[in-house]
């Protein structure tokens, strides 16, 4: 008897340990050929979920969700430390026709990469990616396209790492806003194109921008200001042309400062509202627009 019941425990122990491994993988991967069904089994590379949600439910905090095949999946929201991201080679595109195509509500000490993901509003979704909570949000590769209002919306304090990343038919591309703590963003080789506004940097918002370029924007290929908090933008290595305002830096706390940049073909290339510097360091190209503007003032080169 005392066997039996050793015996039966021990097989307990064994389906507890498995049935835990596969609640919690550090890799899980989703195909278009997936089940989510497949949760039970730990959306392993033989036995896929559909999703990004389903897979994220049994990865571990700091795990990754590997998109194995190219087509269209789900939209969804991350609460946890993870990396999303298809493999090379792969074209995973997030299609989000009625709400954000990404949601991050993480905690405070979460980091969270997306890499080489689409994502598509076809015109009809509110925002590509939203982050309303988290420590680090890093966006890597990523194409977004399509959103009535935009394409990445950074709305707490945290920071925000963008690199090798394209903006197309938004309202605005990128918008920096807090009204809690402070936004700290560097963003490196994007394209923002076609989007009403290319660049908003908001309230209580930080941010450098470099190797980039913003083109026809139809209303300000970068904004720096708001009604409260405090603004500011660097600029460097940037072209902007093709905006009804190549630059514009106005509202409470705004400062800009711009250094080898290229301002052209814009209906105003430079303007500044409220006193709010607009900068150079005596490096930038301001020609071709319809009227050019000018710096508030400049930077010594150290």
């Amino acid at each position: 008897m005392n066997f039996l019941h050793t015996y039966r425990l021990a097989i307990l122990l064994v389906l507890s340990s498995s049935m835990m491994a596969y609640a919690s993988s550090a890799r899980t991967y989703i195909s278009v050929s997936g089940s989510d069904g497949n949760t039970g089994t730990g959306c392993t590379l033989a036995a896929p979920c559909r999703s990004f949600g389903a897979a994220l439910s049994v990865t571990m905090p700091f795990g990754d969700v590997v998109a194995v095949d190219s087509g269209d999946y789900a939209p969804v929201t991350i609460s946890q430390s993870v990396t999303l991201q298809s493999a090379p080679g792969v074209a995973a595109t997030i299609v989000s026709p009625t709400g954000n195509a990404i949601t991050i509500t993480a905690g405070g000490g979460d980091i969270v990469v997306l890499r080489r993901l689409s994502m598509n509003g076809v015109n009809m979704g509110p925002t590509g990616i939203r982050f309303t909570a988290g420590k680090v949000l890093s966006i890597e590769n990523c194409s977004i396209v399509n959103f009535m209002s935009n394409g990445i919306s950074m709305e707490a304090g945290g920071v925000l790492n963008i690199k090798d990343t394209e903006v197309q038919n938004t309202v605005t591309a990128i918008r920096l806003q807090s009204s809690s703590g402070m936004v700290h963003a560097a963003i490196d080789r994007v394209h923002l194109e076609h989007n009403i506004f290319g660049l908003f940097v908001a309230a209580n918002s930080q941010a450098t921008i470099r190797n980039s370029f913003l083109s026809d924007n139809g209303n300000d290929g970068m904004q720096v200001g708001d009604t409260s908090g405090s603004s500011e933008l660097n600029v460097e290595d940037c072209v902007v042309q093709g905006s009804n305002t190549g630059i514009f830096a106005g509202g409470a706390a705004a400062i800009v400062r711009v250094s080898h940049s290229t301002i052209v073909d814009n209906s105003t290339g430079l303007s500044s509202a409220g006193g709010a510097p607009l900068l150079t360091y005596g490096n930038n190209s301001v020609a071709g627009n319809g009227t050019n503007g000018s710096f508030t003032g400049s930077v010594p080169l150290q």
